[in-house]
């Protein structure tokens, strides 16, 4: 995965920055006794009760609706296996997935009989306002593409729209021949799944937490103080979605209120970037709970509980000269799941996740 400081901050977290008010913002009951669940279904509320909090499933189906099996074992091959998202026991891919169920969609991963990765899919309900965000911070046409697929040496994909829903569907086919055509078929299923369903809900509100929280990492620490913090140059902030190649969990980032960006630093440290995504904490703490690889790291005026650390390198071996390196932070704070990364070409770890801390610690201290 690691092919050098940029890509590998894009391919990790998928997200980017956001110039504007978080979609989906607003005031609600406090979400702390949430989890994540891409399979509730939204249910009517009395007025006299509180509003439903995050996570809540706005698409209504489960990943065996979506992508039906026989078609993507058409692609993929026979064998393949759904996987549980909430088992996974990197804190990377959990973020991904609770990306999708604080947004109200569905994220979906399937391996075959050994465990190996063969395919994802990914549905944001009500994203449109989030692509049209995208579009203009990339200064691109904001036309919503309806889904279309394609094969390549890399794999096959299926991305777009299907009336206000983002889809994006990967695959690593069995065997190149046939595969353009099984993975059309495929597409047209997901499809057809999708126009058949019922108008989809609007998207509960965050919590007061959020009421008035920053929506956007200028809005959050200025760029300046965020590189004194850190002790680096001329840091600036830029947007971090991945965009063409990303698994649309950028869009379903933005739908869920939270935003993104990278830093870059002026001078030779690795650039980075921070994620945020409200009311989250409690999905993050589960998965903080199952996974072994993490390690846990002090980070000054941390109040929320516990922050992990979790670190991988490409070089051959790793952390040797030259190689790349990246530490990626996991933290609770307001409520939110923060992610903040640093990388380096060269450095060493501790060094690294050194830089990760005095960035987390700016972050937190600015947002709560």
């Amino acid at each position: 995965m690691l092919v050098g400081g940029l890509a590998v901050v894009a391919v990790l977290l998928l997200a980017g920055c956001s110039s504007a008010q978080p979609v989906g913002a607003g005031t609600a009951a406090p979400t702390d006794d949430a989890t994540p669940s891409a399979s509730a279904t939204p249910t009517a509320t009395p007025s006299d009760t509180p509003e439903r909090a995050r996570p809540v499933s706005l698409v209504g189906i489960g990943c065996e609706e979506l992508v039906p099996l026989a078609e993507l074992e058409n692609v993929v091959g026979d064998g393949t296996v759904l996987v549980d998202p909430t088992g996974e026991q990197a804190n990377a891919w959990s973020a991904t997935h609770a990306s999708f169920a604080y947004a109200g969609g569905l994220y979906c991963r399937w391996s075959d009989s050994m465990g190996q990765y063969r395919a994802m899919a990914s549905v944001t309900p009500n994203a449109t306002a989030a692509a049209e965000q995208i579009a203009a911070e990339f200064e691109t046409d904001p036309a919503l593409e309806e889904l279309s697929s394609w094969c390549s040496i890399d794999g096959c994909r299926a991305t777009g729209f299907v009336g206000d829903f983002h889809v994006t569907i990967a695959a690593v086919p069995e065997q190149p021949d046939g595969a353009d055509s099984a993975m059309t078929q495929l597409r047209k299923a997901t499809y057809g799944v999708l126009v058949a369903l019922p108008p989809v809900a609007a998207l509960p509100p965050l919590s007061a937490l959020w009421g008035d929280a920053p929506g956007s990492c200028a809005e959050l620490l200025p760029a300046e103080q965020l590189g004194i913090a850190a002790n680096v140059d001329s840091l600036t902030y830029s947007p971090g979605y991945a965009y063409e190649d990303s698994s649309g969990s950028d869009h379903a980032l933005l739908t869920a209120g939270g935003f993104a960006c990278r830093y870059w630093p002026g001078d030779s440290s690795g650039n980075g970037s921070i994620r945020v995504l409200p009311d989250a904490a409690p999905a993050l703490q589960q998965v903080q709970a199952v996974a072994p690889e993490s390690e846990s790291v002090v980070i000054d005026g941390v109040p929320d509980g516990a922050a992990t650390v979790e670190c991988s390198s490409n070089g051959e071996p790793a952390w040797s000269a030259g190689s790349t390196g990246v530490c990626t932070v996991h933290v609770p704070a307001r409520g939110a799941w923060v992610t903040v990364v640093a990388s380096g070409t060269g450095d060493v770890r501790v060094a690294i996740i050194e830089r990760a801390q005095l960035l987390t610690a700016a972050v937190v201290a600015a947002l709560v």
